[in-house]
């Protein structure tokens, strides 16, 4: 159980990874005003918010992104968790930008397959109401003999 004003990292697993959530979370602690960062643990694909505050501050915290994120995974540990090295290195601004807009390129893929197949089963339905609307029609003549 964390004491006052103590150090805790929250650790946020799921899909956390390439989403604009480290990003969510900087904005989040500002917001509140609480000293801390947030980085991408690689090594196990969690997200981790380390912050110092009293226990009811954090429990707070952990609230709003779970409320926030019900898709996100959120526990806490007491103190710094960092990952070996410290800290969050960017070997090359470019080489971010690139990997981000890869893994948005093969989503969008992904949602241009489910749009073809939406499209496809539009069509179907399209043909199957214009049969219910002959066979509607067939029915409506042999009811009038």
């Amino acid at each position: 159980m964390l004491s006052k004003a103590k150090q805790a990292t929250v650790v946020l697993s799921g899909e956390v990874q390439y989403v604009g959530l480290r990003a969510e979370m900087e904005e989040l602690l500002a917001r509140h005003g609480f000293p801390g960062f947030v980085y991408n643990d690689t090594k196990d694909g969690t997200l981790k918010v380390v912050c110092e505050g009293d226990e009811a501050e954090i429990r707070q915290l952990i609230a709003e992104i779970s409320a926030g994120r019900p898709e996100v995974r959120v526990s806490l540990k007491e103190g710094v968790v960092l990952p070996k090295p410290a800290g969050r290195v960017v070997i090359g601004v470019e080489r971010e930008i690139f990997e981000r807009l890869d893994l948005g390129v093969e989503r969008l893929g992904s949602m241009d397959a489910k749009l073809n197949r939406l499209e496809s089963m539009d069509t179907k339905l399209e043909s199957m109401d214009g049969t219910l609307k002959d066979i509607k029609g067939l029915l409506k003549k042999l009811a009038e003999k």
